[in-house]
C-alpha cells in the first residue's frame, strides 16, 4: 500500500469497523480524553513533516527506551509468541515496536483516543520496524471498545494509561477488557490499578503477582532518577 505518506504500514479503524483516511488530529494527546467518538477526527493536518521529525516519540514525556524495558519485564513475567495481546492506550507504539516481532501474525491489538499517536504508529513506526507483515490491529476510540477487535486476550497491558482517567473511564475500559479476556489471561500493569483490588475482584480479577520493573540506563541518569517502578498482575479467573 502507498499513499501521500510514502510506504504504508498498516491502516488505522473505527469501532464501526471502517478505516480512517481523514489524518487530522488534536496535538496534545489529553484533549481526546473527553471526546466523543464523532469528535476524534479533527484538528491540525498530520504531515510526513511531522512524522520524520519524531515528535511523536516526545509525545509522553518518557524516553523512547522505556518500551524496551516493558518488554524485557514481559519476557520476564511470560509473555508467549501465541498470546493474543491487547495494548491499553497503545499510543505511538513504544511497547509494541518492541512485541510485535515476538508475537507470531495477528496477535497484536492496540487502541487509542488519539489519532496523532495512532497515525504515527500506524504509518511511520510499523515501516521503521517492519511490521506490516505482523498483521497488527489498531483502533481509534475513546470508549475503550474492545470488541471490534472479534478476538479473546491473554495478555493485556496497561501501562499507567488508566490511571490519568476518571473513575467512572477506568470502570468502563476494566468492564470492556474483562468480557474479552480469556480466563488465566493477565493484565500487567507499570503501577498499582486504579480500582480497587475488591473491584478488581468483582470484575473477575485475582491480583496475582506485586513487584518492580528495572530500568538499568535510569540509574545512570540525573534527569530520570527512578532506575524502577511498581508491577502489578491480575490474572481473569472466569470468562
Amino acid at each position: 500500500m502507498q499513499d501521500a505518506y510514502g510506504e504504508v504500514g498498516v491502516e488505522v479503524e473505527r469501532p464501526d469497523g471502517s478505516v480512517v483516511t481523514d489524518f487530522r488530529s488534536a496535538p496534545e494527546f489529553r484533549f481526546t480524553l473527553q471526546m466523543s467518538e464523532d469528535e476524534l477526527v479533527g484538528g491540525e493536518p498530520v504531515d510526513l513533516d511531522s512524522l520524520l521529525d519524531e515528535r511523536h516519540r516526545r509525545f509522553y514525556g518518557g524516553p523512547w527506551i522505556l518500551g524496551v524495558y516493558y518488554f524485557d519485564q514481559l519476557m520476564a513475567r511470560g509473555l508467549k509468541p501465541t498470546d493474543h495481546v491487547l495494548d491499553v492506550g497503545c499510543g505511538v507504539g513504544r511497547v509494541g515496536a518492541q512485541v510485535i516481532p515476538y508475537l507470531e501474525a495477528d496477535r497484536y491489538c492496540g487502541f487509542d483516543s488519539h489519532l496523532w499517536s495512532l497515525v504515527a504508529f500506524a504509518r511511520y513506526e510499523t515501516v521503521i520496524h517492519r511490521l506490516a507483515a505482523k498483521r497488527p490491529r489498531l483502533l481509534l476510540t475513546s470508549t475503550f471498545q474492545v470488541a471490534p477487535f472479534g478476538r479473546r486476550f491473554d495478555a493485556v497491558f496497561d501501562f499507567s494509561v488508566t490511571r490519568g482517567l476518571q473513575m467512572d473511564q477506568v470502570r468502563l475500559a476494566y468492564r470492556n477488557i474483562a468480557a474479552c479476556m480469556n480466563e488465566g489471561g493477565r493484565v500487567f500493569l507499570s503501577a498499582e490499578s486504579k480500582l480497587p483490588v475488591a473491584e478488581m475482584e468483582a470484575l473477575g480479577f485475582r491480583h496475582s503477582f506485586a513487584g518492580e520493573a528495572h530500568y538499568p540506563l535510569f540509574a545512570l541518569s540525573k534527569k530520570w532518577p527512578r532506575p524502577t517502578s511498581a508491577w502489578h498482575e491480575f490474572t481473569r479467573v472466569g470468562s
